[in-house]
């Protein structure tokens, strides 16, 4: 006996181009979003670091005492410019040598295209620079 002859037998053409559409599409997202996370992961790196450098520059502020009112702009060791600020909350002095003040310190640090990464604002006690 012979079995009489269908015609779904597997796979046709239009059924394959279709699961080759779906296979494609969903790799074309999966590559964005793992784009995405790996730019991500890097940008953060970049602020962990530059947040790292800035930290350590406002501790090392006034620490002889002193501070320079003004504007100072520089290039940490890893390309990233910053910016200083440092302005006198106080201009009372008590006409000794070794009176502290209070200054406001703003330190804003930039990335390689100059947009501005972080900023870190504080007050410090030091002598004002002569």
């Amino acid at each position: 006996m012979r079995r009489p002859a269908t015609t779904e037998s597997g796979f046709g053409l239009v059924e394959a181009i279709v699961a080759l559409a779906i296979v494609s599409l969903a790799l074309t997202t999966l590559y964005r979003a793992l784009s995405s996370a790996v730019h991500t992961a890097a940008r953060v790196q970049v602020h962990d670091a530059a947040l790292v450098l800035a930290r350590t520059h406002l501790d090392s502020l006034g620490s002889d005492g002193t501070m320079q009112v003004g504007s100072v702009t520089g290039t940490y060791v890893n390309g990233l410019p910053w910016r200083l600020e440092v302005s006198a909350l106080s201009t009372r002095s008590s006409g000794t040598e070794a009176a502290y003040r209070p200054f406001w310190v703003i330190l804003e640090v930039f990335d390689r295209s100059g947009i501005t990464l972080l900023k870190l604002e504080t007050a410090k006690l030091a002598r004002g620079a002569k």
